[in-house]
């Protein structure tokens, strides 16, 4: 009797879910963590994705600098912007989501990798650079803010920096714009001064704990 109980329960609980869903109160919300040291296709693609899954895009990028590199590193792996096991404790612990509509892993686009990305700069190698940049964007311009990085001048020489992420990130918010539609407001590109890791957990906890945790559904793009 009990276990009928509580199974009448799950399905009234997943029943005004779905009416929920059907009535189109939710606010979809996807949280794109990462270094994006620095930002290529793949990750313009996730976006993409995200933005066109949400109806708002948390962007959160790591502030720290990565060093470029000359050893050749294998494309396509997606780095480690895509690590669903940093988040594994949010997707099964309560103290997190229990509130929440939903909270679901979401895939990354994994196209190249930010790794053979700062090899290309590192060789000033702009036809591998152009490859891994998505079509539309300017890329001469990107690839300007991705030469930064060899001037010697700098003090960041050598180096990916959170400046010229965000400068890459504010030419790909654009594209996001215009091939999607979503306001400027609703794509949210921020810069994460401890960990996007951490951003992302206390982003969610928020969420969790708000009035409206019921009525919001969480896509988090760190792969599936």
């Amino acid at each position: 009797m009990f276990t009928e109980i509580i199974l009448k329960m799950n399905n009234f609980e997943n029943l005004y879910k779905e009416l929920i869903t059907e009535a189109g109160d939710i606010t979809k919300i996807g949280i794109f963590p990462g270094a994006f040291k620095p930002p290529h296709v793949g990750h313009y693609t996730t976006a993409l994705n995200a933005c066109e899954d949400n109806d708002i895009v948390y962007i959160y990028i790591s502030s720290k600098p990565r060093a470029l590199s000359t050893q050749n590193k294998a494309a396509g792996t997606g780095g480690k912007d895509c690590d669903s096991d940093r988040y594994k404790n949010m997707m099964t612990s309560d103290k997190y989501t229990n509130n929440l509509l939903s909270v679901q892993p979401a895939a990354c686009a994994r196209m190249t990798s930010a790794s053979a990305m700062r090899v290309a700069i590192s060789a000033k190698d702009k036809n591998t650079i152009f490859k891994n940049l998505p079509d539309g964007v300017d890329k001469e311009s990107v690839f300007n803010i991705l030469m930064q990085s060899n001037d010697i001048s700098n003090d960041e020489y050598g180096h990916v920096t959170i400046q010229q992420t965000l400068e890459i990130w504010r030419h790909y918010q654009e594209l996001l714009i215009s091939a999607t539609g979503t306001d400027t407001k609703d794509i949210r590109i921020l810069a994460s001064d401890i960990t996007p890791v951490r951003d992302t957990y206390e982003l969610v906890d928020t969420l969790n704990k708000s009035e409206q945790a019921g009525n919001i559904s969480v896509r988090l793009y760190v792969g599936s």
